[in-house]
C-alpha cells in the first residue's frame, strides 16, 4: 500500500547493480517504495517484482518514466543509455538516482545538467564511494583545513569483485577485431 509521504522508485534495470538498488532501498520501508520495475529482459524484470513485490513490470523505460505514481527513477542499464534515460526522467518531472559513469563523454554529461537545470529536479550519480567512512574522514579533515589548500588529488579503488565474465568478453572482441 502506497502512502503519500513516500518516495514512489521506478528501478529501470534489473540485473546484478539493479538487484543491489533494491536490496538497499528495500531497507528504507519507511521512506521509500518500488512501484515499477522494467529490464531488456522483461522476464528478469519479472522474477524481480516477484521477489521484492513491485506492483508493476513496464514494457520498455519510456513506460515507466511516464508513469504518474512513479517520483523517482533508477538508472542502472548499459553506460550507452545512461543519458538518455536520465533526461527522458528529467523532462517527465521525475527525480533520478543514475549510475556511473553519468554519460559517455562530456556533452552527455552537459546535456543532463541543462536538463536538471530546466526541470528543477534532482540528480544524483551513484558514487557510493563517498559515503565511505575513509572518505568522509579525509572530507572532514579538509573542511577544517588540516591538509592545507589543495590544488590537485590522485586517488584510487582497488576492486575485488569483478564483472563476470568480461575479461573473456573482451579478449575474445578485441581477437575478432571488434576491439579496436
Amino acid at each position: 500500500m502506497s502512502s503519500p509521504s513516500k518516495i514512489r522508485i521506478g528501478l529501470i534495470g534489473a540485473g546484478n547493480i539493479g538487484n543491489v538498488h533494491l536490496q538497499e532501498f528495500g531497507k528504507l520501508k519507511e521512506e521509500c517504495e518500488f512501484v515499477a520495475i522494467t529490464d531488456a529482459y522483461l522476464p528478469l524484470a519479472e522474477q524481480r517484482a516477484l521477489q521484492y513485490g513491485i506492483p508493476v513490470v513496464s514494457a520498455t523505460p519510456e513506460e515507466l518514466i511516464r508513469r504518474e505514481d512513479v517520483d523517482a527513477v533508477i538508472v542502472a542499464v548499459p553506460n550507452q543509455a545512461h543519458a538518455p534515460l536520465t533526461i527522458l526522467a528529467l523532462e517527465h518531472g521525475k527525480h533520478v538516482l543514475v549510475e556511473k559513469p553519468m554519460g559517455l563523454d562530456s556533452e552527455a554529461a552537459k546535456e543532463i545538467v541543462r536538463a536538471q537545470r530546466r526541470t528543477g529536479k534532482t540528480v544524483m550519480v551513484a558514487h557510493q564511494m563517498r559515503w565511505e567512512p575513509l572518505s568522509l574522514k579525509v572530507k572532514e579533515q579538509i573542511d577544517r583545513g588540516e591538509l592545507g589548500r589543495i590544488y590537485t588529488a590522485k586517488t584510487g579503488w582497488y576492486r575485488r569483485k569483478g564483472i563476470p565474465g568480461w575479461g573473456t568478453w573482451f579478449t575474445q572482441h578485441a581477437q575478432s577485431g571488434g576491439g579496436r
